[in-house]
């Protein structure tokens, strides 16, 4: 008894709650799941650009005011390290 349950709120929640759209019907589910995968990759995407960005005008910066190029060097390697290993500087 306590299993029918279980499955019927399977079927009425997950196989019958369908987001549809003309000929195409989803799972409102698998499109909620979906949304945060897209919107997470966004999110990361938009952070690396600014980090980038950042990076990109600080050396720009360091080189108009007359920098040694080892130095420029350093910021540059410093800052490809981040972007590769952005958990480290935070612990």
């Amino acid at each position: 008894m306590e299993c029918r349950r279980y499955v019927e709120l399977f079927q009425v929640y997950i196989l019958e709650n369908m987001f549809r759209l003309g000929d195409i019907a989803v799972s409102a589910i698998l499109l909620t799941i979906f949304g945060t995968y897209v919107s997470s990759i966004v999110v990361v995407v938009v952070n690396l650009y600014r980090e980038i960005s950042k990076g990109l005008r600080r050396i720009g910066q360091l080189r108009s005011a007359g920098t040694p190029p080892s130095v420029v060097e350093e910021e540059r390697s410093c800052s490809s390290s981040a972007l590769a290993h952005p958990f480290e500087r935070d612990f």
